[in-house]
């Protein structure tokens, strides 16, 4: 049987978080807001969020400067909504007020700026040394029996020509290849032209690359997470690092899903 300490009191505990828990507060972006148009009276204090609306990125790149605006109310928060669709071009809108400024800074916020897509610890992040190390990779650089270079590049790069051909048929419009064989087989280098020549599409296809499922939440939520996003930047490049990451997919896995083992073979 546990003792009970005298001193010890858990109904005082609760009582004091009752009575932090009840008081009145105000909005920590509301304070911080009136804070700063208090510290800088003239100037315009607007709060969005970098994930959506980079607007200090967009300055960096050179298609705005970063002055101030005129004064406003007191509006905490304002972001920019973004289409479903990465090809939706008219349905782009701001959650309050029509913002110049903020809808085109939202608009480039939403392209790839020399970056590929990373989806690592669970969550989606623009990485641009991953693409730099990308850079410059072509056919060329894959040393490959021709005729297994020459399959897998027919393979991937006309089915973005197709779309309409699978609508025609009612067939999905994906395809999947596997890629597997011994270290430096070429699985990685031809992973890297394939991202380039799609790259070099008009529009382009981005690459999406998943470098792991694992976080603090079960895998069948990263795996949601992670076609959740594909969907929307659709058409894309999804590329799975591991046979493990893809083996959690194989629900997805369809008979458009091609097998390809890059290993040479000895002559008999």
């Amino acid at each position: 049987m546990d003792t009970i300490d005298k001193n010890e009191n858990p109904a005082l505990a609760f009582e004091g978080w009752t009575e932090h828990a009840s008081r009145d507060r105000i909005s920590t972006d509301t304070k911080v807001h009136q804070l700063l148009s208090a510290a800088y009276p003239g100037h315009h204090v607007t709060r969005t969020q970098t994930s959506s609306c980079n607007l200090l990125g967009f300055a960096d790149a050179g298609y705005a400067t970063k002055t101030p605006d005129r004064p406003r109310g007191y509006e905490a928060i304002r972001k920019f909504v973004a289409p479903k669709l990465r090809y939706e071009k008219d349905n782009d809108k701001l959650e309050d007020e029509t913002d110049e400024l903020l809808l085109v800074a939202g608009k480039w916020t939403k392209e790839m700026h020399d970056e590929i897509w990373v989806f690592d610890n669970q969550q989606w992040m623009k990485d641009k040394e991953l693409y730099r190390s990308v850079l410059g990779a072509s056919w060329d650089d894959v040393i490959l029996d021709p005729s297994i270079k020459s399959s897998l590049a027919q393979d991937v790069e006309p089915f973005f020509n197709n779309q309409s051909l699978y609508k025609t048929l009612r067939v999905p419009w994906k395809r999947g290849v596997i890629l597997h064989g011994v270290p430096g087989n070429g699985k990685t280098v031809s992973i890297k032209a394939i991202i380039n020549s799609l790259a070099a599409r008009n529009p382009p296809v981005p690459a999406m690359y998943v470098k792991s499922l694992d976080g603090c939440s079960h895998p069948k939520v990263a795996m949601q997470q992670i076609f959740s996003k594909s969907r929307i930047v659709a058409p894309c490049l999804l590329i799975f690092r591991t046979s493990t990451a893809w083996s959690r997919t194989r629900h997805a896995a369809t008979s458009s899903t091609r097998s390809m083992d890059l290993t040479p073979t000895k002559a008999s």
